[in-house]
């Protein structure tokens, strides 16, 4: 859900620059608090994009570095917010979570929201016992390196694809098979 990722964006920021920041995003943005962000509400694309391009101009960041550090947030919020009780329960192991991304947002828009946005599509591969490709389908651009954050990532290679109306991007995920110390 669009309303949603605005919220937690704007978390972020006021996590990563503090108070003042903030202030200046939601002025900018037409907005007095992050409440004003009506959470089940399906945002366009373009009033996703004009929230980030806001956050992008007052932190001078790319949106590559902006999107990768929001997702590390994105995982620290979903924890602190009870989600992880679901994401635990998705999966054994990060190949079995992987590979169950796309029930989680097809639960979370239809059943949590109600609502018929159309999420991103995950495939996972194992390719040895060290190594998993891990491809990311979405119409959305610039969203992709949020998935950079969400987990450790050693390879990505992105491509286009269906007359640049998507974006696919691989990542090669090299797995810690050393028993903890």
């Amino acid at each position: 859900q669009i309303g949603i990722i605005g919220t937690v964006l704007l978390k972020f920021m006021e996590k990563r620059f503090g108070k003042d920041m903030l202030d200046v995003v939601l002025k900018k943005a037409g907005l007095t608090c992050i409440e004003d962000i009506d959470v089940p509400k399906n945002y366009s694309d373009e009033e996703t994009f004009a929230a980030v391009g806001i956050c992008l101009e007052v932190t001078g960041w790319s949106l590559h570095d902006l999107m990768e550090a929001f997702g590390d947030f994105f995982v620290v919020w979903a924890v602190d917010a009870g989600y992880d009780k679901m994401l635990q329960a998705m999966a054994n192991n990060l190949h079995e979570f992987l590979d169950n991304l796309n029930f989680m947002h097809f639960f979370i828009n239809q059943c949590s929201f109600h609502s018929e946005m159309k999420g991103p599509n995950f495939k996972c591969t194992q390719l040895d016992d060290e190594t998993l490709h891990l491809n990311y389908i979405s119409r959305r651009r610039g969203l992709n390196a949020l998935v950079l954050g969400l987990i450790c990532i050693c390879t990505v290679t992105e491509y286009a694809r269906d007359d640049a109306t998507d974006i696919h991007t691989l990542y090669r995920i090299v797995l810690d098979t050393e028993p903890p110390h």
